[in-house]
């Protein structure tokens, strides 16, 4: 068989497979810090597409309401509770349930009584310029 059977050089092959990010297995139990951001996924490989942040939040704290004009949000609870403010409306959610914030919308999130666990989902943003003047 040639090469051209298989869908390319070898030389091609193996440029592809040196992009890809390592896979990433974590058991997020084990993550037992609180307040604020205390996970992220790291980005191994400039490709990386997803930005992941497990968030721990303690009961009654919250993330005031703010906009994301640039990506649509994915907030995915793992533990305790949380009101979920999208726009005008507050979705109370409870772990194994999820929340799609689309970008534009405003959103905020009231950890519950036993604080929360949240997983923030999205799009790689691009790294923040400076610029001076």
């Amino acid at each position: 068989m040639s090469s051209n059977d298989e869908g390319g050089e070898a030389a091609c092959w193996a440029d592809l497979t040196e992009r890809h990010s390592p896979a990433v297995v974590i058991d997020l139990g084990s993550v037992t810090d609180v307040g604020g951001a205390v996970w992220s996924l790291r980005h191994n490989s400039p490709d990386t597409e997803l930005d992941v942040n497990l968030v721990r939040l303690e009961a009654g704290a919250t993330i005031v309401a703010h906009v994301n004009a640039e990506l649509d949000v994915l907030i995915v609870i793992q533990s305790g509770s949380a009101g979920v403010l999208i726009d005008d409306e507050t979705h109370d959610l409870l772990p194994g349930m999820l929340a799609f914030v689309p970008k534009g919308a405003t959103r905020a999130i009231a950890a519950g009584e036993a604080g929360c666990g949240y997983l923030s989902v999205h799009r790689r943003r691009p790294p923040l310029e400076v610029f001076r003047r």
